[in-house]
């Protein structure tokens, strides 16, 4: 009994006995990434949600925690930080965790635009100010 190629490939896949094989059974390794996307998926939504609550809280009321060493223009770094986690998330879940990212190619950019905005103000808002001018000397006459 001499086996072709095919019945071989065809017994080995679908089993002894099997008309054809089921080349639609999804493979193990899929089922690892699928795995792997939930996770990274659901850290991306834990930290751009603290990350959001963070910036909202600084707005809001201008107030940071310590760690994050913005003792001036709490406003302007919160709004900075909310600006980020939009962009941010628009990058992520428009771009790479997005199951259907070649239909809008442009959105993740634009969100990696806003991201950068968003850092560059949260730079802008932890630079030291300026020194005010010395009070003028008045010599008496």
């Amino acid at each position: 009994m001499d086996l072709t190629a095919t019945e071989t490939d065809r017994a080995a896949y679908a089993g002894p006995g099997a008309a054809e094989p089921d080349l639609w059974r999804e493979p193990p390794i899929l089922g690892i990434m699928t795995v792997m996307f939930t996770a990274l998926t659901g850290i991306g939504v834990v930290c751009l949600t603290g990350m959001a609550v963070l910036g909202a809280v600084a707005l809001v009321t201008g107030r940071t925690p310590r760690f994050t060493g913005v003792e001036e223009r709490t406003r302007l770094w919160g709004a900075g930080v909310l600006l980020s986690a939009f962009g941010l998330t628009a990058f992520l879940f428009l771009g790479p965790l997005n199951s259907t990212h070649h239909l809008h190619r442009d959105l993740p950019l634009i969100g990696m635009g806003l991201n950068l905005a968003g850092l560059a103000l949260q730079w802008y808002a932890r630079r030291a100010r300026p020194l005010p001018p010395p009070p003028a000397r008045t010599t008496p006459s």
